[in-house]
């Protein structure tokens, strides 16, 4: 059953900041893209890297994984290079002064 969690007050990140969390027992990349707030699984589909707050290029609004390039769109999640593949995605939303994040 999906169920709403708190992962982390609003002021803890900052725009164009990307910051990792856990939820239910997933661990989580919590983006804010231009005041765009996103919320991913921390694995890149590949072959399953774990992905940290240093993969983000905010300038581009990319993730990045560190293991063989992949770069993947920081609002869809969709990967950019190689095409094809995407990040787990899962609803987030603000909520007096907290990062929900729905598991």
């Amino acid at each position: 059953m999906d169920r709403w969690h708190d992962v982390m007050k609003a002021d803890d990140l900052w725009e164009d900041e990307m910051a990792c969390a856990s939820a239910g027992g997933t661990k989580l990349l919590i983006v804010n893209a231009g005041g765009e707030l996103r919320a991913f699984k921390a694995v890149c589909p590949h072959q399953m890297t774990e992905l940290t707050e240093d993969d983000f290029d905010p300038e581009e609004k990319r993730i990045l994984c560190p293991s063989h390039q992949w770069e993947f769109d920081a609002l869809s999640g969709d990967s950019i290079n190689p095409t094809g593949e995407e990040l787990t995605r899962y609803e987030v939303e603000l909520r007096d002064g907290m990062i929900r994040v729905r598991i």
